[in-house]
């Protein structure tokens, strides 16, 4: 009898694992099944929204991507911040769009540049500054500097921008082989940022190597997007359809170019 009711005693044991075990939560297997139901995600940072908005742009690049499956995250202007860039490449975009100026003042160590569309104050983000990560700009606004007669106009108009120091030691994660369009005056005038960005998983950079209009910015990135989303074309592939088809304001000699790990 003794032994029946041990044996009874064992069999409850293992029934209660059993239970335990398939009401288990986060199993690797269901995180898996999760992982490979999961849409894949993007992201609009458009810096430039409050002064300068194209909701044709914002809207044709949310819903093409939408259609492509994609799952669309917007930021705009002041929510586009020195935190949110820290955290960027722990949020899992496979694509990033940002839609910012171009540097008029500022050095970020001789990298080229990207805007936050957060306002400059000495007294916000002190550790970075002191490391030469984020660093007050100005925006390079060609027609309306000229229109106002000169640089003085836009002395009040400083953000925090950042460089590839920043995406070196600020930035926190991995992109998960991204691809990272930067619209902006300069944003491919050198490689260090695009170097960066790769380092840091991102697969392929694309970004002006010069002046370039914000019409001729947004067409541009616009015809880019959906060469590689909706055409399936490499970045490589892609950027070099767009300049071949590509029709520039004369004013702004920039052209498209880009950066891949490979």
């Amino acid at each position: 009898m003794k032994t029946i009711l041990k044996g009874m005693i064992a069999l409850g044991v293992l029934l209660a694992g059993i239970v335990v075990m398939t009401n288990f939560p986060n199993s690797d297997l269901e995180n898996n099944s999760l992982n490979k139901d999961q849409k894949p995600r993007a992201v609009i940072l458009d810096m430039m929204y409050a002064k300068y908005p194209n909701k044709y742009f914002d809207d044709t690049v949310e819903k093409n991507l939408q259609d492509a499956g994609y799952q669309v995250d917007v930021y705009k202007t002041e929510n586009v911040t020195v935190d949110l860039y820290k955290k960027l490449p722990t949020m899992n975009y496979t694509l990033i769009v940002f839609r910012t100026h171009g540097l008029h003042e500022g050095t970020v160590e001789k990298s080229a540049s990207i805007f936050t569309g957060e306002v400059y104050s000495k007294n916000k983000h002190y550790n970075e500054q002191l490391a030469r990560q984020v660093e007050k700009g100005v925006p390079y606004l060609r027609s309306e500097i000229l229109a106002h007669g000169g640089y003085g106009a836009f002395v009040n108009e400083t953000y925090f921008v950042i460089g590839s120091r920043f995406i070196d030691q600020s930035m926190v994660g991995t992109f998960p082989n991204s691809t990272i369009i930067i619209g902006g005056c300069d944003s491919m005038s050198n490689n260090l940022l695009a170097k960066s960005f790769i380092s840091r998983g991102a697969s392929g950079v694309v970004g002006w190597n010069n002046l370039v209009s914000l019409d001729d910015n947004d067409k541009g990135i616009l015809m880019v997007i959906d060469e590689i989303i909706l055409n399936k074309k490499s970045v490589e592939n892609a950027t070099k359809t767009v300049m071949a088809n590509f029709t520039a304001n004369p004013t702004f000699p920039a052209k498209l170019e880009y950066y891949t790990k490979f």
